[in-house]
């Protein structure tokens, strides 16, 4: 086996559409670690246009108070990127490789920066794929 497959965790959350703009804390790393994938597994569709579009970015909060960093770990989305109902979602950013994933330190959390244009409906799931240690750099 793949020794970074050895130590593999996966965290699910419910997406839940919040109607408007929001920034969701979804995941604080419980130690130093590495942030392998994320995915959207969608239950419902949504067919963007350049009124109704919908852009979801993850970014490492840092750690509290506040979470204020905002540095870009992935992101899906668009006036022409459409959602299909019951389908996964590799979101992508070139950091998602199997020589350099994402860094997080202790403490970090990991946030979703929610951005829609118009009447946006979409909800289905987040799964995050982390190892212990740190093999990547932020």
């Amino acid at each position: 086996m793949h020794e970074r497959l050895q130590g593999r965790n996966t965290e699910t959350f419910r997406l839940l559409d919040p109607t408007a703009d929001d920034v969701i804390p979804q995941w604080r790393a419980p130690m130093a670690c590495d942030l392998l994938a994320i995915r959207i597994i969608t239950q419902t569709a949504f067919t963007a246009n350049s009124t109704d579009h919908l852009t979801l970015t993850f970014q490492d909060g840092g750690q509290g108070p506040k979470f204020a960093a905002t540095p870009t770990i992935a992101a899906r989305g668009g006036s022409k990127v459409a959602w299909v109902a019951d389908s996964v979602y590799q979101v992508s950013n070139s950091t998602f490789t199997s020589s350099a994933p994402w860094a997080l330190d202790s403490g970090d959390v990991v946030k979703l920066n929610w951005n829609e244009e118009g009447t946006v409906a979409l909800t289905g799931l987040v799964e995050l794929d982390w190892a212990p240690g740190q093999r990547g750099t932020t």
